[in-house]
């Protein structure tokens, strides 16, 4: 079902994340996606949704973070990742031996202020939607999406 979710959100998947030798290695597949800035991403591991993000600058660089700031904390350098994010990363892959990564280009908007980007609030209704466990602020994302925006805004047409 995550998976068909992800889809029916217009995410296209752009990558692999698995752990080798300690190190969260990702590598990315899909070129004109992890150029786009302004994006939302998921990490799917099995059909669990483990994590979801976003990104305003380009989708690859915020993965090179990932990649550098989980191995790090799988080292115990824990400055940039949480400890407990670390075992949780550790449990999804030893479960099931990789995450694959799905991204998007935000929804752009028109308002009476402007033109702007929506990737933050789409963000926020899919940990709100899905609850992934490695995002460890969901409750707020919930309370936004209960707030503000309907659950199905992520729905209509997003651009990829």
């Amino acid at each position: 079902m995550s998976e068909e979710d992800l889809r029916r959100y217009g995410m296209r998947e752009v990558g692999i994340a698995r752990i080798v030798d300690d190190r969260f290695i990702i590598d990315l597949n899909d070129e004109p996606t992890v150029d786009h800035t302004e994006c939302v991403y998921a990490f799917l591991a099995g059909d669990e949704i483990v994590r979801v993000g976003s990104s305003s600058g380009r989708l690859r660089g915020r993965m090179h973070d990932w990649q550098r700031d989980v191995s790090r904390a799988l080292s115990g350098d824990f400055k940039r990742t949480r400890e407990s994010e670390a075992i949780s990363w550790r449990e999804v892959m030893l479960r099931y031996g990789s995450a694959r990564i799905f991204a998007r280009k935000g929804t752009d908007a028109t308002t009476s202020i402007g033109q702007f980007n929506l990737y933050l609030a789409e963000e926020s209704v899919l940990i709100g939607r899905h609850k992934p466990r490695l995002c460890h602020d969901r409750s707020r994302h919930r309370d936004l999406v209960m707030k503000s925006l309907p659950v199905n805004a992520i729905e209509s047409s997003g651009s990829s």
